[in-house]
């Protein structure tokens, strides 16, 4: 297992010339149960996403943050060593997707917002080598047309495309916004789906209540989706849904609380990400705030290995709206 964080700066808070992310990519020869640091790739970045290509090489994608930089593109970066060294290019647009797709004939596909209305899809042929762009439009309610971001997309045993996505509800209809907030007060994560390769897509449609974001889509190998995400609101934590009819429901009433420590109601962490390991087994990682009184305050990288309890195994989900 290969796991990439990015790391603020130590006097992030104190100094401005200082106010950046670098990249650092770990490697676990035990499904997560011990780490050691392999590379650090000469990158200003933050909210990293790390894929295995059908070539086996791994792409990294990342929201630029260079110092004094107008950060209006994005890394794509590609490891052919298990992530030892890195070949490291720059792609128009800030926004970054949550994954990247990898399809059955190896084509890669990750989508980000273009405006408020708009994904983008980025298709790569060559295992992330070069990329092309093209637009989807999104059936939003003329009431829910407002910024997103945080993309995750799957290609669902039907062919659908299924997208979950962080959409800020507008300030006018939400009320103001409570001090410290960071914006994910106001946000929540909604889902959306296209019958035609991405080019529609459907009215999104609320997978969990105001301040659960951060989510991340993963295809089980019996076919349902897993969605896992960040509460900003007591209890706080990383969650995980599952729904097994292709997103149309998720069974939220029985949600799996994998931490109740990963965020703060100011905080700005989170972003979880599960992976199958088998045998019923899964990990998580997620970023978390376990130390939010240091000076400044200090954010660790965990994981945990665990399984579904036994009410939300195949023959016992029920999924609930």
């Amino acid at each position: 297992v290969v796991l990439a964080v990015c790391q603020q700066h130590k006097d992030y808070y104190t100094n401005p010339k200082n106010r950046t992310f670098s990249m650092v990519v770990y490697e676990s020869p035990d499904s997560g149960r011990t780490w050691r640091e392999i590379a650090r790739p000469s990158i200003h970045a933050k909210e990293p996403s790390l894929t295995v290509t059908a070539d086996g090489a791994l792409l990294l994608t990342a929201q630029d943050f260079r110092l004094n930089g107008e950060r209006n593109e994005m890394w794509v970066c590609r490891s052919t060593d298990g992530g030892r060294t890195w070949d490291k290019a720059l792609i128009p647009g800030r926004s970054y997707p949550r994954n990247v797709l990898v399809e059955q004939d190896g084509t890669l596909l990750f989508l980000r917002s273009k405006g408020a209305e708009k994904f983008e899809l980025c298709r790569s042929g060559d295992h992330g080598k070069t990329w092309t762009f093209s637009e989807g439009l999104i059936d939003w309610r003329p009431e829910d047309i407002s910024a997103f971001s945080e993309v995750s997309v799957l290609r669902l045993k039907s062919g659908n495309l299924l997208a979950a996505l962080r959409h800020r509800r507008p300030v006018a209809r939400s009320g103001a916004a409570p001090r410290g907030h960071r914006g994910h007060a106001l946000a929540r994560t909604m889902v959306t789906v296209s019958g035609d390769d991405g080019k529609t897509w459907s009215t999104p449609r609320p997978l969990t209540n105001t301040g659960e974001v951060h989510g991340n889509l993963l295809q089980l190998k019996d076919g349902r989706i897993m969605a896992s995400y960040v509460n900003y609101h007591q209890p706080f934590g990383v969650c995980v849904v599952l729904s097994h009819d292709e997103g149309k429901t998720w069974n939220t009433d029985r949600r799996v609380q994998l931490s109740f420590s990963a965020v703060t109601a100011t905080g700005n962490n989170g972003w979880p990400v599960s992976l199958e390991l088998g045998n019923d087994r899964f990990l998580t990682c997620f970023a978390n705030n376990a130390y939010p009184y240091d000076d400044p305050p200090t954010v660790t990288c965990e994981t945990v290995q665990w399984k579904l309890p036994p009410s939300m195994q195949p023959t016992q989900l029920r999924s609930k709206r």
